[in-house]
């Protein structure tokens, strides 16, 4: 929907994936990767889009990961080009707090690991990617089955 964020999405699509009959079978990967797919082909940004098809094996939690991060760039890019249309001075906006990439060594940003989701971001549940996910293991919202 337009102005929805990527975790808000991924919590609609949690939520009617729950009314799905899917097999007993693998029925977390089935419902992650049918996820995934959704989120791919309903993303508004184009751009977003082809990054996460440049992957070949895509998590859902890969994709949500690179959205969020990827969404929060394009919206940076925008505020600072708007900011550059007038003829006054360059007035550099608040940056958009993001969510910490893993680094080449597979750690996670330097300091404590959220509860909810199992990376490090900012305190908050405004920060968290779980925020608005349903848990894949017990099905409450507000965390991920891995934590």
């Amino acid at each position: 929907m337009e102005g929805e964020s990527v975790t808000s999405f991924v919590g609609r699509l949690r939520e009617k994936a729950d009314v799905c009959e899917f097999s007993s079978t693998s029925v977390d990967t089935v419902v992650n990767c049918q996820i995934r797919d959704q989120l791919i082909v309903g993303l508004r940004s184009v751009e977003l889009r082809k990054e996460l098809l440049k992957q070949s094996k895509l998590t859902l939690n890969d994709a949500v990961t690179k959205s969020v991060a990827l969404e929060a760039s394009i919206t940076d890019s925008k505020l600072y080009d708007s900011t550059r249309a007038s003829d006054a001075p360059p007035v550099f906006p608040v940056p958009i707090q993001r969510v910490q990439a893993v680094s080449a060594a597979g750690s996670e940003s330097e300091g404590k690991k959220c509860k909810y989701c199992g990376r490090s971001h900012n305190p908050g549940m405004r920060h968290c990617p779980a925020a608005n996910v349903t848990c894949n293991k017990c099905g409450k919202r507000g965390h991920f089955a891995a934590v």
